[in-house]
């Protein structure tokens, strides 16, 4: 993977820094967490955190479909492929929101956060905010070339991610996974 410009590190940790985390301590913390940052054109930096492996899942069942929750727990545990796609499915979300979704609706962001324009009841993905409280104000709409931006760090990411995970997977296969089915209805 490419290596995060210094001068963006530099810009970014100041910002945090302004924000009340002084000192060696909070600096080493957000320069681990951060995969990758992307300036914005209007020159906002916009952060995406490094992912973690995903090894716990669980599947609830209504007693009708106990046998569909232990099948999906038993793939949890047997089933590289699956449990590769599950982990990705996040940063996946975010890929298909930038590249197909936001070309119909149109993507805002705040802060670190993106979520579709609210032309729909309830807005999809990272957000619910209902239309009737949508301040423009508060959230600034991106831009096709901040999305293409933004496209383009989150494929870096995804394919550092993706790595990892091959790497865990040589490493430990699904020995370390656990996976369990609980009763929603209770």
């Amino acid at each position: 993977m490419k290596k995060i410009d210094e001068g963006l590190m530099r810009k970014y940790l100041d910002r945090e820094m302004a924000r009340g985390f002084k000192g060696e301590k909070w600096e080493k913390y957000f320069r681990g967490k951060i995969a990758w940052l992307v300036e914005l054109t209007d020159g906002t930096i916009y952060a995406i955190e490094k992912e973690n492996i995903e090894t716990r899942f669980c599947f609830g069942e209504s007693g009708y479909d106990f046998d569909d929750a232990m099948n999906a727990a038993d793939r949890a545990r047997t089933d590289e492929e699956w449990f590769k796609a599950e982990n990705l499915k996040k940063i996946d979300n975010k890929l298909d929101l930038l590249e197909k979704k936001g070309k119909e609706r149109g993507v805002w962001h705040i802060g670190d956060d993106l979520f579709l324009a609210p032309d729909a009841d309830v807005v999809e993905d990272f957000y619910t905010i209902r239309y009737w409280s949508f301040d423009e104000s508060k959230y600034r709409r991106i831009e096709r070339e901040d999305r293409d931006r933004l496209i383009e760090g989150y494929k870096l990411v995804r394919e550092d991610f993706s790595k990892r995970i091959d790497n865990y997977l040589k490493r430990y296969g699904l020995s370390k996974v656990y996976s369990w089915t609980y009763w929603r209805d209770a």
